[in-house]
């Protein structure tokens, strides 16, 4: 094998195809073909802002969560709010549409109709409305303020709404608060991880995100040996997905963010590689064990990038 090898490198005009073991014979692979398992590591273009359609379905989720008494006044919120955001998802770049070999051509745009895709974003944020609207008026009466009118004309900046997250869930700033033995809890930790899905789309969102200490949350989520729902994790690790598309993300979720010296790398182990590495160990069902493998590829991507820019 070895004295083969030699003649193949040693003398490439004398070599023989059949000299090659089979290992190494690509007769079956274009040259391009060899290239492609590369393309899920890149980086896709991203949003620098939320969308008016995703700052809708924010604010209005967000303004009726914080309706006193909400359990009983809008019983269906939680299940509300998550069809809205996952019709966004499934018509925009916000999530993959494949995690399989055809991984990267999911992230595509091309793939989607525009105009379609505008009108199930306006579709989601309607219902929404539609569920504010039948309850605002009932709630203004019966707790004598009104306060919780929604104006969509003059929407607040994604800062504001992202102030107004982190009181509407505060164990996003610190976990201890969240107890998911409590049904109701777990419920709306449902619906809140579903908006930072959304949050994490945009690089301006998912840097107020990570600044509030968010990214810490969903690490510490990750490794909570505290059961979770299939749903949860995969919609943790789909958070993860998305700010790891942003620079920010990938230095919150590998614990760099913030870095004292932004010429040098941190040293040290990092709980959320480590989170991801341990869901693999636990032989988790293959969607998870694929989308951890991709999210691992990515952050060991950008670490090495990094070194070689510092």
């Amino acid at each position: 094998l070895d004295h083969s090898l030699a003649n193949v490198v040693s003398s490439p005009s004398e070599g023989k195809f059949e000299d090659l073991p089979p290992a190494l014979r690509s007769s079956k692979f274009k040259f391009e073909e060899s290239l492609s398992s590369i393309k899920p590591l890149s980086f896709q273009s991203t949003d620098l802002d939320l969308s008016l359609e995703v700052k809708k379905i924010l604010y209005l989720a967000l303004k009726m969560h914080q309706i006193p008494n909400v359990e009983n006044l809008i019983p269906d919120l939680g299940s509300a709010v998550i069809s809205a955001v996952s019709k966004y998802v499934t018509n925009s770049n916000c999530m993959p549409h494949s995690w399989n070999q055809d991984l990267a051509d999911g992230f595509s745009k091309s793939n989607l109709d525009p105009q379609e895709s505008n009108n199930v974003h306006t579709e989601a944020s309607n219902e929404l409305f539609e569920i504010w609207k039948n309850v605002h008026s009932v709630a203004a009466t019966r707790f004598g303020d009104d306060g919780f009118a929604v104006g969509l004309e003059e929407l607040p900046t994604t800062k504001t709404i992202l102030e107004l997250f982190n009181n509407s869930f505060p164990y996003y700033r610190n976990c201890s608060l969240l107890d998911l033995q409590c049904p109701s809890q777990n419920n709306w930790l449902v619906m809140s991880l579903s908006l930072v899905l959304l949050i994490c789309s945009s690089k301006e969102s998912c840097f107020y995100f990570v600044d509030a200490g968010g990214m810490e949350q969903i690490i510490n989520l990750l490794c909570w040996n505290t059961p979770k729902s299939t749903a949860t994790t995969l919609l943790l690790l789909g958070i993860v997905e998305n700010a790891t598309r942003h620079g920010v993300g990938c230095e919150a979720f590998l614990g760099w963010w913030p870095r004292s010296d932004r010429n040098s790398i941190p040293t040290g182990s990092s709980d959320g590689y480590c989170s991801l590495l341990k869901l693999l160990l636990e032989k988790e069902r293959h969607d998870i064990a694929s989308r951890a493998t991709y999210v691992l590829q990515r952050l060991r991507f950008y670490e090495i990038l990094s070194r070689y820019e510092v």
